[in-house]
């Protein structure tokens, strides 16, 4: 165990957990040091540090979809330790966008934002094993749903057309 976290462990310790703006500040000082397995080892230790990071997470993941950065947002949602302290049902989607989750063959889990309304598809590659695929709303029951396919194109065609060639 490391001096750092010896410390964060004595802070946990004295910090009032009913405060929630001093939680709120020490999930921030958490997710600022970018180590995952601090993070996790002290998210087991308090219900409260657990929901304040999943908190500060849900509105990182809110932002990216704000954003149009679909590439992000798949990536970090595919990343089991990232997103374990997020409730998925208080995430604040903007209402043009929808998400579904999807899987992939690698058996990791795609989280894969679509709008609503339609609109054209788009290609990423699985975070974990560099598939690649092509999600495309497609009208179904009176609603628009993602249809996610294997895109086995060779990679510079991809490229290109991703680019807009």
């Amino acid at each position: 165990m490391s001096v750092d976290t010896a410390l964060l462990i004595n802070a946990l310790v004295s910090l009032d957990v009913d405060d929630k703006a001093a939680v709120r500040s020490f999930a921030q000082q958490l997710e600022a040091l970018g180590d995952a397995s601090v993070v996790d080892d002290l998210c087991t230790r308090s219900r409260a540090v657990r929901t304040a990071v999943g908190t500060l997470r849900a509105e990182v993941l809110t932002g990216l979809l704000a954003r149009d950065e679909r590439d992000e947002f798949i990536r970090r949602t595919s990343d089991a330790s990232y997103v374990s302290p997020v409730e998925f049902e208080s995430l604040r989607v903007p209402r043009y966008v929808a998400v579904e989750q999807h899987a992939c063959a690698c058996g990791a889990a795609l989280m894969i934002p679509f709008d609503k309304q339609g609109g054209p598809g788009y290609g990423f590659d699985c975070p974990s094993c560099a598939a690649a695929y092509m999600a495309r709303p497609v009208y179904r029951e009176g609603e628009y749903r993602v249809h996610l396919e294997q895109d086995l194109r060779p990679a510079k065609k991809r490229k290109r057309r991703a680019a807009g060639g």
